[in-house]
C-alpha cells in the first residue's frame, strides 16, 4: 500500500512537473512567436516564466524597445489568469503557442517608461495639421507646442509609471478595462461587444473598436493638468484656471479652424475635468457598422474617410460627455465641410486644391452679348451711318429705319419697304432718344 501511495506521490509529482513544462513551452513559443512578428517594430525580452494551480501565468522582467519611441518600456509581470487548471491545460495544448480560453484576465503590474528629453518625441505627429489638433499638443504655453520627455521633466516628473488590468468574456460580450499612468491620470473602461474569434484568440487590443456595441469609460486626472498649468501658466502668470481656460479656448479655435466646431458643452466638460479634478465620463453608443467607418483613423491600411462620412456618421456614434455638472453630446459637435475637407487633404493634396482654385478664379469668362436696340448719345449719331437705328421724337412718336444721313441741323431716316424707300428728315430739337441696332 506504502508502495502505491508512494507511486501515485511521485506520478503525480511528474504530472505536475510536465503540465509546468508543457505550459513554460507554449507561453515562451507564444513570447518568441510575438518577439519575430515585432521584429521590424521593436526588441522585446523577458526574465522568466512561472504557472501555478490557480490557472495563472506569469512573465517577469519585460523589456519593450520599440524603435520609434526609442526608450525602454520595463514592466515587473504579466499575468494572465485562466480561471481555472483545466483552462491552462486546454489552452496549452491545442497548438504550438498559447491560446487564450473564452474567458482571460490580464494584468500588466509595475510598468514604467524611464525619462529623457526626446522621450515621446517619434509620438508627435510628422504631419502639421494633426500637430494642431494631436492630444500630445499643448495649447496657450506658448513656443512649448508639443508634450515629449522634455516638458514632463520640466513639470518634475522622473519616470511614467503605469499599470493595465484587462478582462475579456466571450459569454456575454464584456471586455472591461482599467489603469493608470502614476501622477497623470487613471482611466476605467467597460464595454459591450460583439462576439469575435480574432479578439478572443489574440488578446489583443486593437481589435476591438469596430466591434464596440457600447462602451463607458471614465477619465479622472491624478495630476497632469496641474503640473502642466504650472509649466505654462507661469510663462505668462496665469493661475491654473486662467491658463486651462486660454488652453481651452486655443483648442477649440485650432479645431475650428479644422472644420470641427465644438460647443460650449464640450469645452466646459473639459474644462471642469482638467481644473476641478472631476470625473470626466465619456459613453458610446453607435449604429451598427458606425466603428468600422471610423476605424481607418487608427489604421493606416483602411480608405481614409471623406468629409461627407465624417460629418454623416458622426451623429450615429452616440457621443456623450459629462462631468459633475457639465455635459455635452454628439450634437454639440458640428463640422464645416470646406474646412473639414481641406483638413483632411495632404499637403500636397491641398497645394493642387488650391492652384486649381485660383486658375478657376483668373479665368475670363465670355460674355454673349444679345443683340438689340441700344440707346446712344446723340451727339454721336455720325459714327453710326448706314445702320439700324431707332429715332424718338419729343411728339413720341417712333422712327425706325436706316441712318442715311447726319447734318448740321438734323438727321435722315430712310426706310426700305418692299421695292421702295421712305425718307424721314428729322430737326435735332425734335429728337428726344436715339437707338441702334448692334
Amino acid at each position: 500500500m506504502k508502495k502505491l501511495i508512494a507511486l501515485l506521490v511521485v506520478f503525480s509529482l511528474f504530472l505536475f512537473a510536465g503540465l509546468k513544462v508543457l505550459v513554460w513551452y507554449q507561453v515562451n513559443a507564444s513570447m518568441t512567436a510575438l518577439k519575430d512578428a515585432l521584429a521590424k517594430e521593436a526588441i522585446v525580452d523577458w526574465g522568466w516564466i512561472a504557472s501555478d494551480l490557480s490557472g495563472t501565468v506569469t512573465i517577469s522582467d519585460i523589456h519593450i524597445t520599440p524603435f520609434f519611441l526609442k526608450d525602454t518600456l520595463r514592466v515587473d509581470r504579466i499575468q494572465l489568469r485562466f480561471g481555472a487548471p483545466q483552462e491552462l491545460l486546454w489552452s496549452s495544448i491545442k497548438s504550438n503557442g498559447l491560446v487564450l480560453p473564452h474567458e482571460y484576465e490580464v494584468e500588466v503590474v509595475g510598468g514604467h517608461l524611464p525619462l529623457a528629453n526626446k522621450t515621446l518625441a517619434a509620438l508627435v505627429p510628422s504631419d502639421s495639421r494633426y500637430r494642431e489638433v494631436s492630444l500630445l499638443s499643448l495649447y496657450g504655453c506658448g513656443e512649448i507646442s508639443q508634450v515629449t520627455g522634455r516638458e514632463l521633466l520640466s513639470m518634475g516628473y522622473d519616470q511614467i509609471g503605469f499599470s493595465v488590468n484587462y478582462s475579456y468574456s466571450a459569454m456575454d460580450g464584456m471586455f472591461q478595462a482599467r489603469g493608470q499612468l502614476e501622477e497623470l491620470f487613471e482611466f476605467d473602461l467597460a464595454a459591450k461587444l460583439l462576439p469575435d474569434p480574432l479578439v478572443l484568440d489574440k488578446g489583443m487590443l486593437p481589435g476591438i473598436l469596430p466591434l464596440i456595441r457600447n462602451m463607458e469609460t471614465t477619465l479622472q486626472d491624478t495630476g497632469y493638468f496641474r503640473h502642466l498649468s504650472f509649466l505654462c501658466g507661469r510663462l505668462h502668470g496665469l493661475s491654473q484656471a486662467e491658463y486651462l481656460r486660454a488652453a481651452v479656448d486655443e483648442w477649440a479655435a485650432k479645431l475650428s479652424h479644422a472644420g470641427i466646431n465644438v460647443g460650449s458643452g464640450v469645452s466646459a466638460s473639459l474644462l471642469q475635468y482638467a481644473d476641478t479634478g472631476s470625473p470626466l465620463t465619456v459613453t458610446l453608443a453607435p449604429m451598427p457598422g458606425t466603428m468600422k467607418l471610423f476605424a481607418s483613423l487608427f489604421d493606416d491600411n483602411e480608405p481614409r474617410m471623406s468629409a461627407d462620412t465624417i460629418i454623416s456618421a458622426f451623429p450615429s456614434l452616440g457621443l456623450h460627455l459629462s462631468t459633475g455638472t457639465a455635459g455635452a453630446m454628439a450634437a454639440d459637435i458640428r463640422f464645416d465641410k470646406t474646412q473639414l475637407e481641406l483638413f483632411l487633404m495632404t499637403e500636397i493634396e491641398k497645394a493642387t486644391y488650391l492652384e486649381a482654385l485660383a486658375a478657376e478664379a483668373k479665368k475670363v469668362v465670355p460674355v454673349v452679348e444679345v443683340k438689340g436696340y441700344k440707346p446712344i448719345e446723340i451727339s454721336t449719331m455720325a459714327e453710326y451711318l448706314e445702320q439700324k437705328i431707332q429715332v424718338e421724337v419729343v411728339s413720341g412718336k417712333l422712327y425706325e429705319g436706316v441712318l442715311s444721313k447726319v447734318a448740321e441741323r438734323g438727321i435722315v431716316v430712310t426706310q426700305y419697304l418692299g421695292g421702295g424707300s421712305f425718307a424721314y428728315p428729322i430737326a435735332n430739337e425734335e429728337i428726344a432718344l436715339v437707338r441702334v441696332w448692334k
